[in-house]
């Protein structure tokens, strides 16, 4: 990684930064995640490859329960049928880790984070921070 590009990845810290375990989180203000038998959809507070943090009040979730969760940027279905095993509930929000993941999930994941952790990047370097999400399309 060139020097630019640290100067690069710090400014956006705010936007896409890295968790204790290195896997790059984003923000996506447009993504929502819809968990299987529940009536409605919830935002998404960051996503890496590696999981997700929804922005939840789990009465009934607890650390080691399992869910199935579809993810929408806007109304549009990006991924359906992701395992997500939760690791940590706080006041707010829960933690979940992907699990099970098809090859063509993870790359999609993969993917998807990369991109939209560019343009987070690039949006802070111009001065437009916090319209990255508006921009990504997939």
């Amino acid at each position: 990684m060139s020097f630019l590009d640290k100067i690069l990845k710090v400014a956006a810290a705010g936007r896409a930064r890295a968790d204790k375990r290195s896997a790059l989180r984003v923000e996506v203000p447009l993504l929502r995640a819809k968990v299987a038998d529940k009536p409605v959809s919830i935002s998404v507070r960051d996503i890496s490859a590696d999981g997700v943090s929804l922005n939840a009040v789990a009465r009934d979730l607890k650390p080691g329960n399992e869910i199935l969760v579809n993810l929408f940027l806007g109304s549009r279905l990006l991924l359906d049928g992701l395992a997500v095993r939760i690791v940590r509930v706080d006041k707010g929000y829960v933690g979940g880790q992907f699990s099970r993941l098809t090859p063509g999930q993870a790359d999609f994941l993969r993917e998807f984070v990369r991109s939209a952790g560019e343009r987070a990047v690039n949006c802070e370097a111009t001065g437009m921070a916090g319209t990255a999400a508006a921009s990504i399309k997939f």
